[in-house]
């Protein structure tokens, strides 16, 4: 496993696709990444999963229409000692 950095990310969108993978790659070199997701349950399977795999990474709920989410957001990154460095607004490609 990679030395955990102080650097953090957060990643938007994150519990599938490019985001979950983009959570993967960032937290194996070493940074530690905030997984977000509008689904909770998807978001903490997608973060248990990376888990196991001994990376550095904690799921918080978001969906950016709800200021209670982005409040708990901002409680999350203060207690992973942020600021943020690295933020990815991931978001799905209108059908």
């Amino acid at each position: 496993m990679a030395k955990i950095s102080q650097q953090l990310a957060v990643v938007t969108g994150a519990n599938r696709g490019l985001g979950l993978e983009t959570c993967r790659q960032l937290a194996q070199r070493g940074i530690r990444v905030v997984l977000t997701s509008r689904d909770a349950a998807k978001g903490q399977v997608a973060t248990d999963h990376l888990r196991t795999q001994g990376l550095a990474v904690c799921h918080q709920p978001l969906d950016v229409t709800d200021p209670a989410t982005v409040a708990a957001l901002a409680a999350t990154v203060q207690q992973e000692g942020g600021p943020i460095d690295i933020l990815i607004n991931n978001r799905p490609v209108p059908k």
